[in-house]
């Protein structure tokens, strides 16, 4: 075989001695592509002189040479086709494939277009055969190809056919399809262009002339390679406006990454600017408060120390004119001018209060405008002081009214009751505009619209349910007059025995075996069922809970699988919701029976196989798929052996030292784990081996921790769920110890299975060897250790650093997993849904499914539904005891439309919810004004049980005044004692008020929301989370009121839908009767039968000028009918069984569906007439009952109903 081409420098020739094709870019003169021989045209080179001498001046051996160098220019562009899909192939798979004159031998397995077809969509590729003989098999692999080529849209003209391949029919129409599949691939953006090879390939002239032989043999027509581009976007649908911008996005793809990170980083520098600057106006402003604060301080210590320095020299000079005293030593002179002095002093004394006395009124005066002027500089100065010092004061003021707000708002949002005058301060947050009052309004009468729409629709659905019957009663009835007409048909003139009419009597109903109501009773009670397991959570989730103890292995098998079916598999947004709300309802139950943190991860729960089942769905595999397949590739791709285990690594070097040098080992072969970590040579490869591990480690703990936002909702929400239950039931636990157990669901439950066996869960395709999957193994249980947090072996301490950086890595992942939004909001679902749909919901089970989970049911029907008012204990009690059925067979699925036995019977239940929210609300908002008109009391209870004072009633009357749009208005808008909506007048004095409050409050209390032991404390949380949510009520009544808005679209367009198939049924119930009469009324009148009881009959008619009825008129004796089984008994006063050939009964239709019967007696001159209605609906309703008997002329006549059906059949429809 000869070897693959290879490009040739420009200019250059092969050389060997073999005539060779070489590339077009020689210089001139020098050969080019074609025959040998062929030259570049060029001004200095000479040509042949004649045409019998080629270039290379030989003697020509073949006339015919121009023809034979055109054809095997022609091969060698076709070989050159060939390399150019050739190398094509090889860049999208990856590998290397056979030379060309050898490909189509190498792409005839269809191996290579398989794994091409892989490498753009995986899923289309289950398992390549592989073979190496070639087989039928192989076809599959080409199938794959044609799989691929028709999803990405290449067209059918483009494409080859199986034998075109397969059997080497046509080879070039196969690398056509390649060369097509390129182009379109390349425009599309997800694979590169095909590359241009003609004159840059060297092939011998022997595979030139081999292939032309080839093509001429086959004779196949050459399919143009030239412009199959442009034949592509000839074939090809014009782009879409999208498809063009899609398009564009794909190819400037990285441009568009870098301008956003640029733009996000541009954001980023600009939020920390403004960040820097907030910070530092506020640290500005904490250190110009200190420095005032500072000032303060200073300037009044300096007046303390001015005032000790005062009193100091006070005591100073006491001290020393104390002193002075005791030295004088001059007794009489002293005591001489002390009396001489006490006496001047005394008269200047009374002088001067005698001034004084004289001018008190201008001395007060003096004294009060010299205080005056003291305070006015004194007030200056203090003014002036705070003028020059107003900014810092302001912000002295601020922060201590801040830290003040702050402390209440502090124990507002932080204590589970906070105090009432805290909660008081706050009340402003819960102003209502007129605005807020009219969406909660809307909101409530919204909801109130949808409950008498869903009720208006369950009236239209069992209007509908019984019309349904109704028609198939009729369509049977018509199935049952073909047979009548079939036997009446056999014998014309002869008339049909009593027996004949007995047994086609019993054929009639016979056939309607499956339209009776005991079976449709039974069936819709068996739907029943499975709705109220489908929508009520708990009845699964106890079934569940004492099958592990008390059933067999078979039945929960049974049982689990029947759970996902009747979720069917979580396939759409309504059952899936449902599901997760059964795996929420069982992880709640399951953490309550759990006393340990411990014991439930070391436990087996029962939900655990549910959601392990929920979790293998497509969106998980294709989830797993994407974020391990190159991570377990690595670990694929890797020959070292990871062993962590000293034991085995120190036997493993003996092995290896014993192969290499041919000797026996002088170490122990059997050593202890202490023994063997002790070894020198066993430590280093450990540290070697875990080197390599926590490379592996780290690239699958990073692809996990990125691929946050493409993990399907479903066990995020699981992971959810888990975590608050565990919160919730174990308080003493750290946060990090509760999503350790978490961890354990999400990696060793979820995430491990895929990773030691990726095979299983296609996530790898190729075969895995012991050694490899020994690696995956080790790689896991590291893994596991970070997930989990448990502790390394003891001869790993090396590795603690990494697993301790690695686990706290991973919490902060499982926090982030469990931060999802709600169901109802994630699947847009809400309580209305059901009521909306248009078409009920439906599962597919078989018999033996249904039969078991009856049983199983039935058989802990205490455990699972004890109450005896229960609904499903309803429907266990209306089933019975259930069937008979084989627990290894489940036989063929039937389908059950699953809908409540009594649709709406729940709506008045809630209707009353709707009024007590109502009053809730209303009640609430009362309080609210009650807590700011009286906030000095400590609790609700107290607040409405003292007396009102003056004060209170005062600003009671304030605040009931004020403007429409006051609080009160709001409040007045929702009272209690007006349920429509209107505004209701306010009560005249706030003790009225107080009492309107506490009659709510008694009803609320009856209805058991709140309670007087706790006083009120339930309500006055209500009050605290109301203003701890303002904001995101708001939003959430806004969300609310859309969804309502969507949910009576949505159930307007089922009463329409509703309403339109009444009338259809209605439609189609008319045609029916009117399809029963047609045979009759298209015929003329039929011929009468001379001297026949029935022509006497018409004739007496036309003798009394009564007009025959438009369908017919028969009359029989009533001992004819009673013959025949139509008539069972009559009871009539005075008449003997002998006379009842003298009664006459006459029945006659002249309305479609409507039968007049006419009972006439007359013997010995006396005559009587008695009339009845009979309609063929209520024969076929009492026939749906399993109602054999009926009664006419008020209870005088008994008829059997299935035969007076057979008989009105054949006299006035056969």
């Amino acid at each position: 075989m000869a070897a693959s081409p290879k490009l040739s420098p420009a200019g250059s020739l092969n050389s060997s001695g073999s005539n060779v094709f070489v590339s077009p870019t020689a210089v001139a003169g020098s050969q080019v592509h074609g025959v040998h021989g062929r030259v570049r045209l060029g001004k200095d080179v000479d040509l042949p002189t004649s045409a019998s001498e080629d270039a290379s001046g030989a003697p020509n051996q073949n006339r015919s040479w121009m023809d034979v160098k055109r054809k095997n220019i022609a091969a060698y562009e076709y070989l050159c086709r060939i390399g150019e899909a050739k190398q094509w192939v090889e860049a999208c798979i990856q590998e290397e494939l056979p030379p060309v004159t050898a490909l189509d031998e190498g792409l005839r397995n269809g191996v290579a277009l398989a794994k091409l077809a892989r490498a753009f969509e995986p899923e289309l590729v289950r398992k390549i055969f592989e073979d190496p003989k070639l087989q039928f098999r192989h076809s599959d692999n080409i199938n794959y190809c044609f799989q691929f080529m028709k999803k990405v849209g290449l067209p059918p003209s483009f494409m080859f056919e199986l034998t075109d391949l397969y059997d080497l029919k046509n080879v070039p129409k196969v690398i056509y399809a390649i060369h097509a599949l390129s182009h379109l691939l390349a425009k599309k953006g997800i694979a590169p262009k095909i590359k241009n090879l003609i004159g840059k390939l060297d092939f011998t002239e022997a595979e030139v002339t081999a292939m032309q032989e080839n093509l001429d043999k086959s004779g196949i027509v050459m399919p143009s390679f030239g412009n199959v581009d442009k034949t592509l976007e000839k074939e090809m649908a014009p782009q879409t406006e999208e498809e063009r911008r899609l398009e564009y996005l794909r190819a400037h793809e990285d441009e568009i990454v870098q301008c956003q990170a640029v733009a996000r980083r541009h954001l980023a520098r600009k939020r920390a600017e403004v960040r820097r600057e907030e910070v530092a106006a506020q640290r500005r402003a904490e250190e110009e408060a200190r420095r005032v604060e500072e000032e303060a301080r200073r300037v009044e210590e300096e007046a303390r120390e001015l005032q000790r320095r005062r009193e100091q020299e006070a005591r100073v000079r006491e001290v020393a004119r104390q002193k002075r005293e005791k030295e004088v030593l001059v007794p009489a002179a002293t005591a001489i001018q002390a009396a001489w002095r006490g006496t001047v002093v005394r008269k200047a004394l009374a002088e001067r209060d005698a001034q004084l006395a004289a001018n008190v009124h201008a001395i007060i005066a003096l004294q009060s405008r010299a205080r005056g002027y003291l305070a006015r500089k004194h007030y200056a100065a203090r003014r002036n002081f705070y003028r020059k010092n107003e900014g810092a004061i302001v912000s002295i003021q601020s922060w201590l009214k801040s830290k003040k707000q702050h402390s209440a708002y502090s124990s507002l949002m932080n204590l589970d009751n906070p105090p009432l005058p805290v909660v008081a301060k706050f009340l402003h947050l819960l102003d209502l505009g007129v605005h807020d009052v009219e969406e909660e309004l809307a909101v409530e009468n919204m909801k109130e619209l949808a409950v008498k729409q869903i009720r208006e629709n369950a009236a239209l659905e069992a209007h509908l349910n019984d019309l349904d019957i109704k028609i198939a009663l009729l369509v049977k009835n018509r199935i049952t007059l073909d047979e009548v007409v079939k036997i009446s048909s056999k014998k014309l003139k002869k008339t049909p025995s009593d027996e004949e009419m007995k047994k086609a009597a019993a054929v009639f109903q016979v056939n309607l075996k499956s339209l009776d109501k005991t079976s449709r009773d039974r069936l819709e009670a068996y739907q029943n069922m499975f709705y109220l397991l489908q929508t009520q959570p708990k009845y699964l989730t106890r079934l569940l809970w004492v099958m592990r103890n008390w059933s067999s292995d078979v039945v929960k098998r049974l049982i689990e699988t029947c759970v996902l079916t009747l979720f069917s598999y979580a396939q759409n947004a309504r059952e899936e919701y449902l599901l997760l709300k059964l795996l929420n309802s069982a992880i709640d139950l399951e953490v309550q029976d759990v006393e340990h943190l411990g014991d439930f991860v070391q436990g087996n729960p029962a939900f655990i196989k549910i959601v392990l089942q929920y979790v293998r769905g497509a969106k998980d595999r294709q989830y797993l798929q994407s974020v391990l397949q190159p991570c377990v590739k690595r670990v694929c791709d890797c020959t070292l052996d990871l062993e962590l285990d000293p034991v085995q690594v120190y036997k493993l070097l003996i092995k290896e030292e014993e192969s290499n040098t041919g000797k026996k080992s002088t170490k122990k072969y059997d050593v202890s784990r202490e023994d063997a970590v002790k070894d020198p040579q066993t430590r280093e490869r450990l540290q070697t081996n875990y080197q390599a591990l926590e490379k592996f480690v780290s690239d699958m703990l990073e692809s996990i921790i990125s691929s946050l936002g493409r993990m399907p909702y479903g066990i995020r929400y699981i992971a959810k769920q888990l975590l608050e239950a565990l919160s919730k039931g174990f308080p003493k636990e750290g946060r990090a110890e509760v999503l350790r157990v978490v961890g354990n669901l999400i990696y060793y439950r979820y995430m491990n299975p895929a990773i030691v066996a990726p095979d299983a869960f296609d996530v790898y395709h190729d075969p895995i060897s012991p050694l490899h999957r020994k690696n995956l193994s080790e790689v896991s249980k590291m893994l596991n250790v970070i997930a989990t947090g448990k502790q390394l072996d003891a001869h790993l301490e090396f590795a603690e650093p990494y697993v301790r950086r690695a686990s706290q890595q991973f919490l902060k992942f499982l926090e982030a997993v469990t931060n999802v939004p709600a169901p109802e909001v994630q699947l847009n679902i809400d309580g209305y849904s059901d009521a909306a749909r248009t078409t009920k919901p439906v599962i597919y089970v078989s018999p033996n499914e249904i039969f078991s989970m009856h049983a199983t049911i039935h058989q802990h029907m205490e455990e699972v539904c004890g109450d005896p008012d229960d609904p499903l204990r309803k429907v266990l009690d209306f089933l019975g005891t259930p069937p008979s059925f084989q627990q290894d067979k489940t036989g063929p699925e039937i389908s059950l439309t699953l809908m409540p036995r009594f649709a709406g019977s729940g709506d008045a239940d809630k209707s009353n919810d709707y009024e007590l929210r109502r009053l809730y609300v209303a009640t609430k908002k009362q309080l609210v004004m009650a807590i700011r008109v009286q906030s000095n009391a400590t609790n609700l209870l107290d607040l409405l049980e003292c007396p009102a004072t003056d004060r209170e009633e005062e600003r009671y009357r304030e605040m009931t005044a004020g403007s429409p749009t006051s609080l009160y208005a709001s409040v007045a808008s929702m009272n209690t004692s007006n349920t429509n909506g209107t505004d209701a007048p306010p009560a005249e004095s706030f003790a009225q008020f107080k009492r309107g409050v506490l009659e709510a409050m008694a009803r609320l209390e009856a209805a058991g929301l709140v309670t007087r032991h706790d006083k009120y404390a339930s309500m006055m949380a209500s009050i605290v989370q109301d203003i701890r949510c303002k904001h995101r009520r708001r939003m959430q009544l806004q969300l609310e009121k859309a969804s309502l808005e969507t949910t009576l679209g949505t159930l307007k367009g089922k009463h329409d839908f509703l309403v339109e198939q009444e009338k259809s049924y209605m439609d189609y119930i008319n045609a029916c009767i009117q399809q029963l009469t047609a045979h009759h009324g298209s015929k003329k009148r039929r011929t009468l039968m001379p001297f026949s009881r029935h022509a006497r009959h018409v004739r007496d008619l036309e003798r009394k000028n009564k007009a025959v009825p438009k369908f017919g008129s028969f009359k029989y004796s009533a001992k004819e009918l009673m013959d025949r089984g139509v008539i069972v008994s009559i009871e009539v006063d005075g008449l003997p069984s002998k006379l009842y050939d003298r009664l006459n009964v006459t029945l006659s239709s002249d309305e479609q569906g409507v039968f007049d019967v006419e009972c006439t007696f007359s013997a010995l001159g006396y005559s009587a007439a008695e009339h009845d209605t009979v309609k063929l609906e209520e024969l076929l309703a009492l026939q749906f009952e399993n109602k054999t008997e009926t009664q006419l002329f008020d209870g005088s006549v008994t008829v059997n109903v299935n035969l007076l059906i057979y008989f009105i059949n054949k006299k006035f429809y056969a």
